[in-house]
């Protein structure tokens, strides 16, 4: 930084960055993994027993979801925490920003397959792609885990439309929340005087329309029970671990991503100008190291997917040893990666991968 006006395509560059580090945070990271799937791990304790077979599926994958997203309100979300503190946009724009996000992307759309058409990063268009070309591997491997486990418990697609719990549980997270029972919010405890009821905030006043999950529909088929753990399973494992884990070497050298810059873009300035401060700056180290520096459990770990039955483990064992194979794959193409630009991806590699959204 020599205190010199930036350039146009310097500050162009810089602005870039910083709109592109507020949608990985908020909206890729944030809003399409932490609160998209606490919709789901809610609904799952609620409406699915716990010996039912999608329960013991799924609910390896939700464990600390809740508790880290509740950690989050206060460290990033709180007034005076990182976002208000560090990002380009206000508290409330950022709220702004996830919900409109999220109302818009369908639950299908969450998809690997069909966020990579949607994307327009085929291979035919964009031959080299290490994230897709690795997540792809973990997505098939993930769903040849979950055809086979759901297989067992339902042979055909009546069996799926004839389990009432899978029923309501689809229903919970697919109906328009003004239209389900009161029980489903929270609620006052009797005690607690009406007329600071409005002003705790503890009842919702206003029921919305849309539901708790976007597209969400009626489960028809073992077909689409599999398409849904498959892609549960992925956002809290491959997906989730792609965004937070990178966050360092992408946003911990601040110029190369602020997460805010100081000077109107149409406004000359020089590059200490524009930049966070240095307080700012150490900030954003702090928070993106912190973020990607603790990786508490692995994929497919028995330590903490424990089936009861003899079958389910030995299906289990099958997704392990998928795993391991995708590892040595991994490792061998970021080998010819570093020769070939320098640069590894090192973030969807099964050891790295916890098995839930826990950070």
């Amino acid at each position: 930084i020599t205190g010199e006006p930036a350039d146009d395509w310097m500050r162009a560059k810089l602005y870039f960055q910083t709109a592109d580090a507020t949608h990985h945070e908020l909206i890729a990271h944030l809003a399409y993994t932490h609160l998209a799937m606490e919709s789901l791990s809610i609904a799952t304790s609620r409406q699915i027993p716990t010996n039912h077979p999608v329960y013991q599926l799924l609910s390896p994958h939700f464990k600390f979801l809740i508790a880290i997203n509740n950690r989050g309100n206060s460290i990033l979300l709180a007034e005076g925490a990182a976002i208000d503190n560090l990002m380009a946009p206000t508290i409330k724009t950022s709220g702004n920003l996830m919900n409109k996000a999220y109302r818009e992307k369908s639950f299908w759309y969450y998809s690997l397959l069909n966020d990579i058409e949607v994307r327009g990063i085929e291979p035919k268009l964009l031959p080299d792609f290490p994230y897709r070309d690795d997540a792809f591997l973990l997505w098939e491997a993930i769903a040849k885990y979950t055809t086979r486990y759901l297989q067992r418990y339902y042979p055909d697609d009546k069996a799926v439309q004839q389990d009432i719990y899978l029923q309501n549980w689809a229903e919970e997270l697919g109906a328009p929340l003004n239209t389900r029972p009161k029980s489903d919010f929270p609620q006052a405890p009797a005690w607690f005087p009406k007329e600071l009821v409005a002003a705790s905030g503890i009842e919702p006043q206003e029921i919305p329309s849309y539901p708790r999950v976007p597209g969400f529909t009626k489960i028809g088929s073992l077909k689409q029970l599999i398409d849904i753990a498959t892609i549960v399973i992925f956002t809290c494992g491959p997906q989730h671990a792609a965004l937070n884990f990178s966050q360092y070497d992408y946003f911990g050298y601040v110029p190369n991503a602020p997460l805010a810059n100081y000077i109107r873009p149409d406004t000359p300035a020089s590059l200490e100008e524009i930049l966070p401060s240095t307080a700012r700056d150490l900030e954003q180290m702090q928070l993106t190291f912190a973020l990607s520096g603790i990786n508490w459990s692995k994929l497919g770990s028995s330590d903490f997917i424990q089936f009861a039955d003899k079958i389910d483990r030995q299906i289990l064992a099958h997704f392990q040893s998928d795993l391991l194979e995708i590892e040595s794959k991994i490792k061998s193409r970021n080998q010819q990666r570093s020769l070939e630009t320098g640069v590894e991806y090192p973030y969807l590699l099964p050891s790295r991968i916890p098995n839930s959204i826990n950070i």
